[in-house]
């Protein structure tokens, strides 16, 4: 009971963080990377892109508790091709711990210098992978993750 509230807690911050309309979040839970996530791009996140004020908000929380640092991530925008531009790159802190759960750390993510595929239409797609570790004995452990649009109203 305790994870299905906090899963629910997780997905009702991340749609209040964002006041548009659902598809402009994603919220993947209980996955295992690599995974493709995609947004929505509107009229308001097409204009703070074109001005290099948008950037994206990524929550990630570990589904069983880690009191490591984490292996490299990194957060890559798919091109028309099919070819990848690396975006960011990042690790996570060992895990704070609440009533048992491990709580979501977050990131929020500059788009200044990246340029949208020109076949976007209306959504932009990105993939999140965690790269692997000399110490990685057993498989990725699987995660909550939620991307959406941070604008600057959002601040």
């Amino acid at each position: 009971m305790a994870r299905f509230s906090l899963s629910l807690l997780m997905v009702a911050l991340a749609a209040c963080s964002y006041g548009g309309d659902s598809q402009s979040m994603s919220d993947k839970m209980d996955i295992r990377l690599p995974v493709t996530i995609c947004l929505d791009v509107n009229d308001e996140i097409a204009s703070e892109l074109a001005s290099g004020d948008a950037r994206l908000r990524l929550t990630i929380r570990n589904r069983q508790i880690s009191n490591s640092y984490s292996s490299a991530f990194q957060l890559s925008l798919l091109q028309d091709d099919g070819s990848r531009f690396l975006v960011h790159s990042f690790g996570m802190q060992p895990d704070i711990i609440i009533q048992g759960q491990a709580q979501p750390q977050m990131y929020l993510i500059s788009l200044k210098n990246v340029k949208l595929p020109q076949k976007a239409l209306g959504k932009v797609c990105f993939e999140l992978s965690e790269l692997p570790s000399d110490k990685a004995i057993k498989p990725a452990l699987t995660k909550d993750v939620g991307l959406t649009w941070h604008t600057t109203t959002d601040d």
